[in-house]
């Protein structure tokens, strides 16, 4: 009698079985054979080695792992919190080498003592602004995971630090934003009693942003994820620009003032669409500005939303119910484009319509001045996916910043279901197993 069962791999490493094993189980579940499915699915991870369990043992334990790859046993999970248990690149640690940094350069300079600080480095100086930093992008360099999943082998691909990937970043567009940052200290002239600032644009503008006023201003870092070789967002490249200018971040809070006000910097790219988890990795986050009470008891009457040039939906969608909550409680909250000053023939003339559309007393009285969609600007109520759970401690809408995982028996992760060229997969073309 012939036998049904065929080779599926000739290999000697945990981690090749394993990929292969996962391999053939989807092809089986999706062509329905049941019987198959079983056999094939029994194996389980004891010690790294896969082993034979017992008839009833494979039974069960097949049933609840198939069952996992056709749907009820998988589940969607928290990216940040996989990150942090799994490592950095969760699910496709073999391609974590793959992050790219264009305009970034190896620095000798950066040592791993300067890697190690960044976090504190680039901390707000006052402690009312220490209370709301979040300092999550920049811990992710000092990352050790504290698990690992089932079908890893650490030894045959050891777990690659985000700190030996990463390079100082420095790019035009971040140059053209120190630029602007320049022109919002002239259209101010020191008048920034009661004023905070938030900068909203992409990570590496923002942070060059922060950095050119970091004199003047407190720079308080709102960054709530972590980069991911497959990520949406784009995380790395705002880190890269954080560890470029950090000596910059580091002499500054040496000069500024112990009143010096609150700028709040924001990667825009935290909601980049998402479209398919079989792909991408949901490293989205929400904008967590302090809340409108906070902005109350600091005194902030104006707030400065500072946008990128030429954009027409000025604000993010997860800000508008924050920017309503200020203005609730009487903080005054306009938005920028810096892009309008560069239209006035002299500097005089740029402070003198700054003046006249944004309130400012000046001596002489500013001319009347043509308004601009900026000026104009006002948070009005809109309806997107964050309306009512944006901001600090509310609810984020359903499965956002989550990426699928398989689970297995007794709800263990066996590790991430997705990506087509990910972890579970990508050992397809090099392992040597049957046709389907």
């Amino acid at each position: 009698m012939s036998s049904k069962f065929r080779l599926l791999a000739e290999a000697d490493t945990p981690t090749v079985v394993g990929k292969a094993w996962w391999n053939e189980a989807l092809k089986l579940a999706a062509s329905g054979d049941q019987r198959r499915n079983l056999l094939i699915a029994a194996g389980v991870a004891t010690g790294g080695l896969f082993m034979l369990p017992t008839a009833a043992a494979t039974l069960a334990m097949g049933t609840s792992i198939v069952s996992g790859i056709a749907g009820p046993d998988t589940t969607k999970k928290n990216a940040l919190e996989l990150q942090k248990t799994y490592g950095w690149s969760f699910g496709v640690v073999d391609e974590s080498r793959t992050l790219s940094f264009a305009g970034g350069q190896p620095d000798p300079a950066v040592t791993a003592a300067r890697l190690a600080s960044l976090a504190e480095d680039l901390a707000p100086s006052l402690p009312a602004h220490r209370s709301t930093y979040v300092p999550t992008l920049f811990q992710a360099l000092t990352d050790q995971p504290t698990g690992s999943t089932v079908t890893e082998d650490r030894a045959a691909s050891p777990f690659v630090p985000l700190a030996d990937v990463i390079v100082p970043l420095r790019t035009p567009e971040m140059a053209a934003a120190a630029i602007d940052a320049r022109w919002l200290r002239t259209l101010l002239a020191g008048r920034t009693a009661g004023i905070a600032v938030i900068v909203d644009r992409p990570g590496p503008d923002s942070v060059a942003f922060a950095a050119e006023l970091a004199d003047a201003f407190d720079p308080v870092f709102l960054f709530d994820n972590w980069p991911h070789p497959r990520g949406v967002v784009p995380a790395h490249l705002t880190l890269a620009a954080a560890l470029a200018l950090q000596p910059r971040f580091v002499e500054m809070r040496a000069i500024r003032g112990a009143s010096a006000p609150p700028l709040f910097v924001l990667d825009r790219n935290r909601l980049n669409p998402y479209t398919d988890d079989q792909s991408q990795f949901d490293n989205r986050s929400l904008a967590r500005i302090p809340t409108a009470a906070w902005f109350r008891t600091q005194g902030i009457q104006r707030v400065f939303y500072v946008a990128p040039n030429h954009v027409t939906v000025l604000e993010s969608d997860d800000l508008t119910d924050d920017f309503l909550a200020l203005v609730g409680e009487g903080v005054d909250v306009r938005a920028l484009q810096l892009a309008d000053a560069y239209s006035a023939a002299t500097t005089e003339d740029a402070r003198a319509s700054f003046n006249a559309r944004y309130g400012f007393p000046s001596t002489p009285p500013p001319p009347p001045t043509a308004p601009t969609p900026a000026s104009t600007w006002r948070p009005a109520p809109r309806t997107s996916a964050f309306s009512g759970v944006a901001g600090t401690g509310r609810t984020r809408p359903p499965g956002f910043g989550e990426v699928p995982v398989v689970l297995g028996a007794g709800g263990v992760i066996l590790g991430a279901l997705y990506y087509r060229n990910g972890s579970w997969n990508r050992s397809s073309s090099s392992s040597s197993y049957g046709g389907g």
